[in-house]
């Protein structure tokens, strides 16, 4: 009887966790262009003529707007970053900050953001500020420069990997978004160059190649900065996220150029693989282009849901129309995935997430859609 019981528990809480994920369309409108931004806390559309044509958004917080400036030949050793405040349809600025020009710039949730000086090499520091531009801590990676900086925020923290500039070696450091240090680790030089981070609240994903090697490195480190495993993959990653799984506890989605791949983030151990042949086929094209490669447009975590969409374009070359797929699931590959096929439609496709699902963009509309959740 406690065996049945039990056996009970956890198919219902495995329905709870991989619900049947699906994407409903809401609104199409054709009032928008491809330059709107979505505040994905609202999921208000702010189209691109909020601010002056010089400037661009480069993030929302709240009824807060942050931009910089267009211009890509900029010439002038520093830039300014603006913050405007927007309310009843006003747009007031009520602060801003000189950066050394082409520097990155990656958001907390609060408005607090890290400034990585700078996009040419050789990079030098790390500095954390809050939304109100004061500087709360200064990192300088290595004292002999940096050869380019890869970031990410999960919203609650910032992790920033590192390369040594003109010679072998990188660090990763994990900030949260009052400035402090929650980790530093370094990985073995023979991983070669940090190209790609990401993070979540407590588990961080490294992607690396050594050139000498011609070897691919995916690396797991945890909350505290511990590497936990690195593994040999065969292709570099094009795009991923974190998914929640069955335990609760995240699970690794990694994207290459013809495929999908779900790691477990505890010990590396692959679990689960989707061609995206098989994705196209399931959306009615049945052969790609390409031997079955695939653009992945973009990977889009659905924060209401815990599932993730995926937008996936044909490889055409610059032949215009192209055939395009948004792939839904929450948790794992399975029969009730959703694949959407949209046609007929040219130019690059973008995705902005929104606080209940997603917006999809091209040149001449906007498609809404809302993440609904079937147990």
């Amino acid at each position: 009887m406690k065996t049945i019981a039990i056996s009970l528990i956890l198919s219902l809480l495995s329905a709870t966790v991989h619900g049947q994920l699906k994407l409903k369309s809401i609104e199409k409108n054709n009032a928008f262009g491809k330059d709107i931004v979505i505040n994905e806390t609202t999921g208000a559309v702010l189209p691109s003529n909020l601010v002056p044509d010089s400037e661009m958004i480069i993030h929302t917080f709240d009824k807060f707007i942050y931009t910089r400036p267009v211009d890509k030949f900029k010439t002038e050793p520093e830039e300014t970053l603006k913050k405007y405040q927007l309310a009843n349809g006003v747009l007031r600025q009520i602060a801003s900050f000189r950066f050394p020009t082409y520097a990155l710039i990656s958001f907390f949730n609060n408005g607090a953001f890290a400034l990585m000086e700078g996009d040419e090499m050789p990079g030098k520091d790390v500095k954390i500020y809050t939304g109100e531009f004061s500087l709360t801590n200064t990192v300088t990676p290595f004292t002999n420069g940096v050869n380019g900086f890869h970031y990410d925020s999960s919203g609650d923290v910032i992790v920033v990997g590192a390369n040594k500039f003109g010679e072998r070696g990188s660090k990763i450091f994990a900030f949260d978004n009052t400035g402090s240090i929650l980790f530093q680790t370094q990985l073995p030089d023979s991983n070669g160059e940090v190209l790609k981070v990401i993070a979540s609240k407590n588990w961080f994903a490294v992607y690396s190649f050594d050139v000498n090697s011609k070897k691919h490195f995916l690396s797991m480190i945890s909350a505290t900065g511990v590497v936990l495993w690195t593994k040999s993959i065969d292709s570099m990653v094009h795009d991923w996220c974190f998914i929640t799984s069955t335990d609760r506890l995240p699970n690794l989605l990694m994207g290459t150029r013809y495929s999908f791949f779900i790691y477990d983030t505890q010990n590396g151990v692959q679990i689960a693989k989707k061609d995206f042949s098989d994705i196209f086929r399931e959306a009615g094209i049945k052969t790609l282009k390409a031997n079955g490669e695939a653009n992945i447009l973009s990977v889009v975590p659905l924060t209401n849901h815990h599932g993730v969409s995926i937008l996936l374009s044909e490889v055409v070359g610059y032949s215009g129309a192209t055939n395009n797929v948004l792939y839904s699931f929450k948790g794992r590959f399975d029969n009730n995935n959703q694949t959407i096929r949209l046609d007929d439609t040219k130019g690059l496709l973008q995705v902005k997430r929104t606080a209940t699902g997603l917006c999809i963009v091209n040149e001449k509309e906007l498609i809404r859609y809302e993440s609904v959740d079937k147990k």
